[in-house]
C-alpha cells in the first residue's frame, strides 16, 4: 500500500457468530487467518499495473483513511457468505451473520464497489465511474475522434461525452441507481453512441460527398458533436437520437434508456442537415 496498514481483528466479537460443529467454531484462527490471507490476494490483484494500479492504491489510502483491515458480521442483512465495505475509514471485510467462514475467498471481491460507496459524496464522479471512463473513453476516444475527423474533413471537430452531466443525471433518477454497479459503466457505454455516429458518416460516404460536409458544417456550425441525457427525447425518439441546437450535435437519451439501442443516434443523421 505504500503506507503502514494495521490488521484489527476482535477474536471475541467473531467468536459469538460460529455455529457449534462448524469449522470456524473449531478453528476461529485458521478462519480468520483465511480471510486475510484471501483479503490480501484481492489487495494485491486490485494493485496489478493492468487493473487498478497507482490509482488504486492511491484511492484506497484516501477512502481507507485509518489504514486498517477488520473483519466483521454484516449488519445490513446485504452479504449473505462474505463481502466487504468502508465504514469510518476502516476497510472490513465482512460475513453474513449465518456463513461464518464460508467462501471466504470472495471477501474482497467488489473491492472497486466498496471504494466507490465510502468515497467523497461531494465528488463528482464515483471512483467505479471514473475508473470506466479512464479505461474505456480514455483508451478509444482518439481513435472515434480520428475517424469522425476523417470522414468530415475537419481535424477541429469536438467530442463531448459530457460525462459530470450524464453522471449527474443518471444518479438522479432511482430506477438507475438500484441497479449494482450502474456507474461502472459510464465509460463503457459511452463509446458506442459516438461510434454510431462514426457508422453515419461512413455509410453515407461523408468523406467523398462535399455537399454533405458543407451541410454537416452549415447545421453544425460550433463543431461539436455533445451527448446528454434528457427527460424526454424529441418527437419521433424512441430510444436514442440525435439533434441539433445552437449549432452543436446532441445525441441524447433519457435514464430509462441509457446504453440501449445506440445505433438511432446516427440513423436520422443525415435527415438532420
Amino acid at each position: 500500500m505504500g503506507v503502514p496498514w494495521k490488521i484489527d481483528i476482535n477474536p471475541n466479537a467473531i467468536w459469538v457468530y460460529a455455529k457449534e460443529d462448524d469449522y470456524a467454531h473449531k478453528n476461529l484462527g485458521y478462519s480468520i487467518d483465511g480471510y486475510v490471507e484471501a483479503a490480501i490476494l484481492k489487495i494485491q490483484y486490485f494493485l496489478e499495473p493492468d487493473n487498478h494500479g497507482e490509482g488504486g492504491r492511491e484511492e484506497m489510502n484516501k477512502v481507507c483513511s485509518k489504514h486498517t483491515l477488520t473483519l466483521s458480521m454484516d449488519e445490513t442483512g446485504k452479504v449473505r457468505y462474505s463481502g466487504c465495505d468502508v465504514k469510518d475509514g476502516t476497510l472490513r471485510i465482512l460475513f453474513g451473520e449465518k456463513y461464518l467462514g464460508v467462501e471466504h475467498m470472495d471477501a474482497l471481491q467488489d473491492l472497486e464497489r466498496a471504494l466507490s460507496d465510502a468515497a467523497d459524496t461531494s465528488l463528482p464522479l464515483s471512483y467505479a465511474a471514473r475508473v470506466s471512463i479512464e479505461n474505456s473513453w480514455d483508451t478509444q476516444a482518439m481513435d472515434i475522434e480520428a475517424k469522425i475527423s476523417k470522414s468530415l474533413k475537419n481535424p477541429g471537430i469536438k467530442l463531448t461525452p459530457n460525462f459530470l452531466e450524464v453522471y449527474a443525471a443518471l444518479k438522479a433518477e432511482p430506477e438507475v441507481t438500484k441497479e449494482d454497479g450502474w456507474d461502472k459503466r459510464l465509460g463503457v457505454y459511452m463509446i458506442p453512441y459516438f461510434e454510431a455516429i462514426v457508422y453515419a458518416l461512413e455509410s453515407n460516404n461523408f468523406e467523398n460527398d462535399e455537399i454533405l460536409r458543407e451541410g454537416f458544417e452549415e447545421a453544425v456550425s460550433e463543431g461539436e458533436i455533445k451527448f446528454r441525457i434528457v427527460k424526454e427525447l424529441a418527437p419521433g425518439g424512441r430510444y436514442c437520437q440525435s439533434v441539433i441546437e445552437n449549432g452543436v450535435l446532441y445525441m441524447q437519451t433519457t435514464p430509462k434508456y441509457w446504453g440501449v439501442d445506440y445505433s438511432g443516434v446516427g440513423g436520422n443523421l443525415v435527415d438532420l442537415l
